[in-house]
């Protein structure tokens, strides 16, 4: 996956049961060369695109949400396996 022209590491895949199908969710590390402090981890699905970012190195996330990804996001913010990248607020 590229993000803003950078290549993002996969990290990690989680197969879930949304939308009675069975889906995964994608968690990449975006890390652009010579810059501090924009490392995010990015949550992405191939059927309904990027779903949520969480900031590594700050207390922020965003979700994007739309009609199709609702039940996606949802297990992400109720994910229980530290596949989710929880911060306290």
């Amino acid at each position: 996956m590229r993000l803003f022209e950078n290549k993002c590491e996969l990290l990690d895949s989680l197969t879930t049961h949304a939308n009675n199908q069975s889906t995964k969710i994608y968690k990449f590390f975006y890390d652009a060369p010579n810059t501090i402090d924009e490392e995010l981890f990015v949550y992405f699905n191939s059927k309904v695109g990027l779903l949520a970012f969480v900031e590594h190195a700050w207390d922020g996330h965003m979700f994007f949400e739309t009609k199709n990804n609702l039940e996606l996001l949802n297990y992400l913010k109720n994910d229980t396996t530290r596949f989710f990248i929880k911060r306290n607020r």
